[in-house]
């Protein structure tokens, strides 16, 4: 967006004429101080960082072509605590959101309406686990543990899909609101990519799809060779993706252990920095 005042003149090799230069531009924002605790606990590890980048664009390396992110796609990364958004288009990103819920709050549900253990909870979810009520068979039967020395009861599968979809279809409104609210829903000309391990319940795309009213298929990691089929799954996304930035080149962002805090803190500083003249 360009706008014309009464102050300095400038003019431009061709022509135009003008004062003031302004841009919509997308900030990312973090707290420093939380990436300083991060590098931190990977020091005390015994390893060393060597860059830092935003968990969205680092799924996206591993589940997302070219052609998508040049037409424009979505990609919604359901984590465990938080999921996050973003759009790519032109092949530049163009919006990212961070939502605070994400697979954790499923298997809570389930946790509560069984009357059983997270854990327990959580492999229930994953293995007999569904999204989409419509798409579930009726008179499938769950056997679900007894806790204390209580005896083991079955559940229908339908009552376990009862659980899921209400959680999933807040966490799909909340992310059509924020692509909503950033404007960038005529972007989306590919569709949605779902990945994260929220992303393995089954039903999950059809949901989306119904919600979304877009294609909608599950991401699942590629781009590197020899990968185990358990490597495969969309949880590992991140990981995979983090690996494919890695190998892309080198970095200048890199730190030593004998890092003070405040040399962490502008090294931290000059990365953010750095994706704007990465993507913009």
């Amino acid at each position: 967006e360009f706008t014309v005042d009464d102050q300095k003149h400038i003019k431009d090799p061709i022509g135009m004429a003008g004062v003031r230069l302004e841009a919509a531009v997308h900030i990312i924002t973090g707290q420093v101080a939380l990436a300083q605790n991060i590098y931190r606990c990977v020091e005390r590890a015994g390893m060393s960082v060597r860059d830092m980048v935003l968990e969205p664009l680092a799924s996206s390396y591993s589940t997302i072509s070219d052609d998508e992110r040049d037409i424009g796609v979505g990609l919604l990364d359901l984590g465990g605590g938080t999921s996050d958004i973003a759009v790519f288009s032109e092949g530049s990103i163009r919006m990212t959101s961070v939502i605070g819920l994400g697979g954790e709050n499923v298997t809570r549900d389930l946790s509560v309406g069984l009357r059983t253990p997270f854990e327990q909870a959580e492999r229930i979810k994953l293995k007999h686990g569904h999204c989409y009520l419509p798409n579930v068979e009726r008179g499938e039967d769950v056997e679900i543990p007894g806790i204390g020395g209580r005896p083991p009861s079955l559940v229908s599968r339908q009552q376990i899909t009862e659980f899921i979809q209400p959680r999933m279809e807040e966490l799909f409104e909340l992310a059509m609101v924020e692509m909503n609210k950033a404007q960038v829903w005529d972007m989306l000309n590919s569709g949605i990519v779902l990945t994260g391990g929220a992303s393995e319940i089954e039903g999950a795309a059809e949901l989306a799809q119904e919600m979304f009213e877009l294609p909608v298929k599950v991401g699942q990691p590629g781009g590197l060779g020899g990968l185990m089929d358990s490597a495969r799954s969309p949880r590992f996304a991140t990981a995979t993706g983090l690996v494919l930035y890695g190998m892309d080149g080198d970095s200048s962002f890199k730190m030593s252990s004998s890092d003070d805090e405040s040399a962490v803190f502008l090294k931290i500083l000059r990365r953010m920095r750095a994706w704007f003249e990465d993507f913009f």
